[in-house]
């Protein structure tokens, strides 16, 4: 079982321990009180891959944005009709 827990300080180099305060009702009889913990038994959370960027809106006239892209259609066909001709 593992508990999340918030490091206080850091692990001497002679000592090897870390001091915490768990996340939560740990220890019962005084839950803000520190813990000393070996290094050896903490395990760090797995990195989460970055977010895919997403396309938005925010901010911009929807309206705007459509007819800003019709314009945009209109004008290449146009010039795809010179250049055909």
């Amino acid at each position: 079982m593992w508990l999340g827990a918030v490091v206080v300080s850091n692990a001497d180099a002679d000592d090897g321990h870390l001091e915490v305060i768990y996340n939560g009702n740990f220890p019962r009889d005084d839950p803000f009180r520190t813990v000393r913990v070996a290094v050896k038994d903490v395990k760090l959370p797995a990195p989460r891959p970055a977010p895919a960027p997403r396309p938005t809106t925010a901010g911009k006239n929807l309206r705007r944005l459509k007819m800003f892209v019709l314009e945009k259609e209109q004008l290449r066909a146009k010039s795809e009709a010179l250049l055909a001709s």
